[in-house]
């Protein structure tokens, strides 16, 4: 597949690293210079859109190495957690600044500007717990947001506890059943869904979507 990553600024074939099944939403495409996936890309846009800010503070969790950079950019203090910390370059992770527990974070209220959680509340079982402690510790101004992404599996009805983690998830749901969980916790919740992105097609998103929550 031919594809252009703004991350890295790569144009040309990508690998596929992941095909669509029962537990990836979609076919996954891999960036061969900077291991970017559909969400990173879609991340990577949405900051491009934010003209002269520096953030203050800044916090990534399970952070992806492909997105670090430009974060670290961004903000004069950045911060980065795992549970535990961890490195593998099949899911682009890297170290994490901090061995931390989203569901306990040791961080005060209204302390962090911009908050990236991609791909992690949904292998979390007590997921209200670790969403209700990123609105804690956001901010709450109009300059300040928190993008959460979630596996979309558009086939699912609700968004549903399984009994047992399966492929390192507890959650199973569609965008909108996290939506109307997440909502709960924040004062304001909006979506930017790949096709809110200009010539979406060429980034390579699939259906990726970032779930932005303020608190103002």
């Amino acid at each position: 597949m031919i594809g252009h990553c703004p991350i890295c600024n790569y144009k040309g074939e990508f690998i596929l690293s992941k095909k669509k099944d029962d537990w990836h939403s979609s076919d996954n495409y891999a960036c061969p210079t900077c291991n970017s996936r559909n969400r990173h890309r879609l991340i990577a846009l949405v900051l491009n859109q934010i003209k002269n800010v520096k953030f203050k503070n800044v916090l990534h969790c399970s952070p992806q190495k492909c997105i670090k950079d430009k974060l670290v950019i961004m903000s004069d203090n950045y911060i980065s957690i795992d549970f535990p910390p961890r490195e593998t370059l099949r899911s682009g992770v890297t170290m994490a600044d901090r061995n931390m527990d989203l569901t306990e974070l040791d961080f005060p209220d209204n302390y962090f500007d911009l908050i990236i959680c991609s791909h992690v509340i949904d292998a979390i079982e007590v997921m209200e717990k670790a969403v209700s402690e990123i609105s804690r510790v956001l901010k709450s101004d109009s300059k300040s947001m928190a993008l959460i992404l979630v596996p979309n599996y558009e086939e699912e009805k609700h968004l549903r506890l399984l009994n047992k983690p399966e492929m390192a998830h507890w959650w199973k749901g569609n965008l909108d059943g996290y939506v109307n969980m997440i909502q709960h916790y924040f004062e304001t919740v909006t979506t930017v869904k790949y096709q809110d992105v200009y010539k979406h097609e060429k980034y390579l998103l699939a259906n990726e979507a970032i779930i932005v929550c303020e608190n103002f």
